[in-house]
């Protein structure tokens, strides 16, 4: 039985030479309250930029609470009312969100890309207020 890691030519493909090859797409997930990992993803951007990583795509799924703790704090109601303060729990503090990005890898050239290029300020006059004493 042929192996996932066997290429066209049947040679096997050791995950060793996968490290020195970059990949041209990377998923990176952060985790956190909405602001947390919005903040990390900042931070990761930069330096993923560095590297020519680029995000391309990006979602955050909200955290929610599995069904099972809510059957658990109701079977503990009974216990004391530490159900109601474990339901209560459950119901005021949100669990953290998923942050996953997409990032690619671009090439980098030498001349900006057009779509990113500065724009050109050709007959560029600054316009003053009117409140503004004139410089004639």
């Amino acid at each position: 039985m042929a192996s996932k890691l066997d290429d066209q030519v049947g040679r096997v493909i050791k995950p060793a030479e996968w490290a020195d090859t970059p990949h041209s797409i990377l998923v990176k997930t952060y985790t956190g309250k909405q602001g947390e990992a919005t903040a990390l993803f900042q931070a990761a951007c930069i330096e993923m930029a560095t590297q020519a990583y680029f995000p391309t795509w990006q979602t955050w799924t909200p955290g929610e609470w599995a069904r099972e703790a809510y059957i658990f704090a109701v079977l503990l109601i009974p216990l004391f009312g530490i159900g109601i303060l474990r339901l209560a729990y459950l119901l005021i503090v949100e669990p953290d969100g998923t942050l996953t990005v997409t990032y690619e890898r671009r090439a980098e050239s030498k001349q900006a890309s057009p779509r990113f290029s500065p724009p050109q300020w050709v007959g560029y006059r600054p316009v003053l207020s009117p409140s503004a004493p004139s410089a004639e």
